[in-house]
């Protein structure tokens, strides 16, 4: 059961406060989706059950459950203060699903977009995230399968939403646009000698007519004493010949602090009917 979107514009200011002319526009769209189903899981290792729970309520089971709110309020001089808040949960028990317990653990941010571009800050996905969901035929969701590669591998971006983010977006110029993203871990402790984590992604894309093409590259390390950071990289491309659109992308992974590395392809096509 699944109400895929709901949405209302609420010309108002509602959770977020701006300062501005009092003539400004601004707008605010709540949305969600909710997604339910009834099923049952077991495990059998060997011949033998170990786990079975018998009939179970699962939630998100095609799609994360979610609400969340959006808006923008018009600075004047093509100027415009942007947020998004953005919480996850789960439907069967009303318990938050991500961020470990928090309020918006999809997304919460703040930030201007303009002719400059945009930036934005808080929590965020990161330049893999957002790179292998523009190549992949199932979308950024669960079910995509570099989801699976990156999720799964010896050592691929675990991370998807990094907190403390910085992102900056440049303008498009052509179908071209480039995306940087900074995140300091805030982790360092200097009575245990520790250093802090971070985390930089770069992401370049073309988009024109039916052509799509685009890389992505990011560095993820942990706080902590001689640690290293995990790099991955990703290549895709879409193009769109009407009776169907194509889609294609291949990722590397290098795990430096486990001395691992894994790869990955992906072919696929979407065809309307």
């Amino acid at each position: 059961l699944e109400n895929l979107e709901v949405k209302k514009t609420l010309v108002a200011i509602a959770a977020l406060t701006l300062v501005g002319a009092v003539s400004a526009q601004s707008s605010v769209t709540l949305y969600g989706r909710i997604d339910a189903a009834i099923g049952s899981q077991k495990t059998t290792v060997g011949g033998n059950t170990t786990v079975d729970a018998g009939a179970q309520i699962l939630a998100g089971s095609h799609t994360g459950n979610r609400w969340g709110m959006k808006g923008s309020e018009d600075l004047g001089g093509g100027l415009k203060a942007i947020f998004q808040l953005e919480n996850g949960f789960n439907v069967d028990t009303g318990t938050a699903a991500q961020g470990a317990n928090a309020s918006f653990g999809r997304q919460a941010y703040v930030g201007l977009t303009g002719g400059f571009g945009s930036l934005t800050v808080g929590r965020q996905y990161d330049m893999l995230n957002i790179a292998y969901g523009n190549y992949d035929p199932f979308g950024y969701s669960g079910y995509g399968a570099m989801n699976y590669v990156f999720n799964r591998g010896t050592g691929g971006d675990v991370i998807g939403r990094q907190n403390n983010s910085v992102i900056y977006t440049s303008p498009n110029l052509g179908g071209f646009s480039v995306s940087g993203l900074w995140a300091p871990g805030e982790d360092k402790n200097p009575v245990a000698g520790t250093s802090a984590g971070n985390n930089y992604g770069l992401m370049a894309s073309y988009a024109n007519g039916p052509v799509g093409v685009g890389a992505a590259w990011q560095s993820n390390k942990v706080g902590g004493v001689g640690t290293r950071a995990t790099t991955n990289y990703l290549v895709g491309g879409s193009y769109d010949l009407g009776a169907a659109k194509l889609y294609g992308q291949f990722e590397g992974t290098n795990n430096k602090g486990a001395n691992a590395k894994d790869n990955g392809w992906q072919l696929g096509a979407v065809i309307p009917l």
